[in-house]
């Protein structure tokens, strides 16, 4: 506990908040909710509905949505809103995971209908509060792969999909130059996670199947993984991601966790919602074990020790796309 005190917070400090996200993660349903079959009159409604918030706040400048990177990746505010009725839609059952997906996690319900236009409404507003509070830092320069490219280059991320059609977000830890990410400006490390929260976010397979966080834990320090972004940073991406976003997480896994890590989270998963346990894996370090939740061959290269043969993820074909001038 001690270690927390010397980054300037505590242990229930840090477990409250990050409770707070979880709570944040799939929305509710409220008596009274507006529903719709199909994205025309979703879409139709959610203009209307951001046509009377504007209306109603006079001179609020979120819902001009000027921080979204929409030229980045070729997105249109309709588009934009289609995503967030995705993620309104009804959610699968396990049976029906299991039916569409062999994989470990599942893919989201195929049939959304009926869309609850008003939880994706309360959820778009939340992400167009975010992007307006932010947009200081998001705007200076607009956001673009080629501005956030110090913080990519100390990272191990990539981004693809897996057999089912999830978009699956790995990070290799052992990969990430810890003492240079320290040195890198809070604002640039910020940029980096919405610009690549926005790759997942526009991609069409990841609104329609969800979307996996793989993190490979091996040889990470206590100290490191806990230094690796100021606390408040972290917070603020966590909650972007986890309460903002218009994706729903099939599976959170770690892979290769320290003793430190299984203990730490023995404690924290007692408090987590069932809902939130199941979506955790914490497979074996074999490459089998990889294989069965992502399938095979879709490993990427140089991934820890694992025999990766994915050589170019989504990020580097929106690298080379825009390399060309091209689109996403």
């Amino acid at each position: 506990m001690r270690f927390f005190n010397r980054i300037g917070t505590s242990w229930s400090h840090v477990f409250g908040s990050y409770m707070d996200v979880v709570k944040t993660a799939h929305g509710t349903e409220v008596k009274g909710d507006v529903f719709v079959d199909d994205f025309e009159d979703g879409v139709a409604m959610l203009h209307e509905m951001v046509q009377k918030a504007k209306e109603d706040a006079g001179g609020d400048t979120k819902w001009k949505f000027e921080a979204v990177p929409l030229e980045e990746f070729n997105f249109t505010i309709e588009d934009v809103f289609i995503a967030f009725l995705r993620w309104s839609g009804v959610d699968s059952s396990d049976e029906d995971e299991v039916e569409a997906c062999p994989l470990r996690g599942g893919v989201n319900k195929k049939n959304i209908t009926p869309i609850n236009v008003s939880k994706a409404f309360r959820r778009l507003t939340a992400y167009a509060t975010w992007m307006d509070e932010q947009k200081a830092v998001l705007l200076d320069p607009p956001l673009t792969l080629e501005s956030v490219k110090t913080t990519k280059d100390l990272l191990y991320s990539r981004v693809a999909h897996d057999d089912c059609g999830r978009v699956v977000w790995w990070l290799d830890l052992a990969q990430t130059n810890f003492k240079a990410i320290k040195h890198v400006p809070h604002s640039e490390i910020l940029r980096f996670f919405v610009w690549l929260s926005h790759l997942v976010m526009t991609d069409k397979s990841a609104q329609e199947n969800g979307i996996i966080f793989l993190d490979c834990m091996d040889k990470v320090s206590f100290y490191s993984y806990m230094t690796m972004l100021p606390y408040q940073l972290g917070i603020t991406i966590d909650k972007f991601m986890i309460g903002v976003t218009p994706l729903k997480t099939k599976l959170v896994v770690f892979l290769k966790r320290p003793l430190w890590f299984d203990v730490g989270f023995g404690l924290l998963s007692v408090f987590l919602p069932s809902r939130m346990k199941k979506r955790v894996e914490q497979p074996g370090p074999d490459q089998a074990s990889i294989e069965g939740i992502v399938g095979i061959k879709n490993i990427p290269v140089g991934f820890d020790s694992f025999n990766g043969t994915l050589a170019v993820d989504l990020i580097a074909k929106h690298e080379e796309k825009s390399r060309k001038g091209g689109k996403k």
